[in-house]
């Protein structure tokens, strides 16, 4: 079984099918890599709704389903949440949008660095260009930390729903959901990336940086052997980086300059949005366990590939490292801890510089 591979994006037009274009020791790893590139669309509806925090606009299925993902199981699971927050929680106005128009641009998912990141902000982007007076309203204090996101992109004010509540508003506007997980248009995500670097003022140089998010302070999926990790990438002019630690606009300029990022699978490598093209990821995963690593949502044994899909939007350098995972046989590894096998990180970075040189 291959360790490690590597694929090389630029930023030519994509194919539908990623499969088309990756290496063959891809297909072995990652489930199906299509790719049909959704955009956000955008619209404002006449008339009294409740919006739920789940994303549900209440009466209308015809609007709900403009917010979520096309995905069955999905759907059932957010129809159970659904019905439990009608019954739970009260619908309130919220004073934070008093004399402007709300506009959702969250989904179930996008509490989530990741979701909020390469679907939320592009929606809200999408909500500033069309009705630039806005007020992009969230659902929880979770999202409390994306407004400095928001306000790169423009908004000078942003809100909650009222605490513990639905929203009930009058004529929301309403930005659309992906219909399917990480496909968003990578013409979507370099506008993204270009006009929140150009909010902050970055001028682009060669990049230079060599950085190791470190999830040591996350809730789970761990690097096993940390240290030894982190002493052999310092030995090589790594950074040894927490990202949770940084503010948005920190990690816009760190990841802006730099050259290759490593790091597990996490919302961390969702970074490489801001990375320059001709830049490399190289993500640590564990070896899969069979049978036991199906994923209902995907309906796939195999790895998520979103970072791959993500690297082919940005025009970036994409390479991955297997890991042993810290499961019993009969687990799933979704979660897993790892460790790291530092002479085949060396040898991947080492494909890495010389892609770059």
């Amino acid at each position: 079984m291959i360790d490690t591979a590597f694929a090389r994006f630029d930023l030519t037009d994509l194919p539908e099918l990623l499969d088309d274009i990756v290496p063959s020791e891809f297909k072995s790893i990652f489930e199906p890599i299509s790719y049909k590139p959704w955009s956000p669309e955008v619209v404002q509806v006449v008339g009294r709704y409740t919006i739920t925090r789940s994303a549900v606009v209440f009466p209308s299925l015809k609007l709900s389903r403009k917010l979520q993902y096309r995905n069955t199981l999905s759907r059932l699971q957010i129809a159970f949440i659904t019905a439990a927050s009608l019954i739970k929680r009260n619908a309130r106005g919220a004073d934070a949008t008093a004399g402007k128009v709300a506009g959702i641009v969250h989904s179930p998912w996008t509490a989530g660095y990741y979701h909020w990141l390469t679907e939320g902000l592009p929606r809200a982007l999408a909500l500033r260009e069309a009705y630039p007076n806005a007020v992009p309203t969230l659902p929880s204090p979770r999202y409390a930390p994306y407004f400095e996101s928001l306000e790169a992109i423009g908004f000078t004010k942003s809100a909650l729903f009222p605490s513990a509540s639905n929203l009930a508003v009058r004529n929301p506007i309403l930005t659309s959901c992906p219909g399917e997980f990480a496909t968003t248009d990578p013409e979507v995500l370099r506008k993204l990336r270009a006009h929140i670097c150009q909010r902050y003022e970055i001028t682009h140089t060669k990049p230079f940086r060599k950085v190791y998010i470190s999830r040591k302070k996350s809730r789970g999926r761990f690097v096993i052997n940390e240290l030894e990790v982190e002493e052999t990438l310092k030995r090589h002019n790594f950074e040894i980086i927490h990202a949770e630690k940084l503010s948005f606009e920190e990690q816009v300029r760190l990841f802006s300059e730099t050259a290759t990022l490593v790091s597990i699978h996490g919302a961390g490598l969702t970074n490489a949005i801001f990375m320059q093209p001709g830049a490399s990821m190289i993500e640590l995963l564990p070896r899969r366990n069979g049978i036991f690593d199906y994923h209902r949502g995907r309906n796939s044994f195999l790895h998520d590939a979103c970072y791959v899909r993500l690297a082919a939007a940005m025009g970036l350098t994409y390479g991955f490292v297997l890991c042993k995972a810290d499961v019993p046989f009969y687990r799933g590894t979704h979660m897993a801890n790892v460790e790291v096998d530092t002479s085949t990180l060396l040898d991947c970075l080492s494909t890495a510089h010389t892609d770059q040189s």
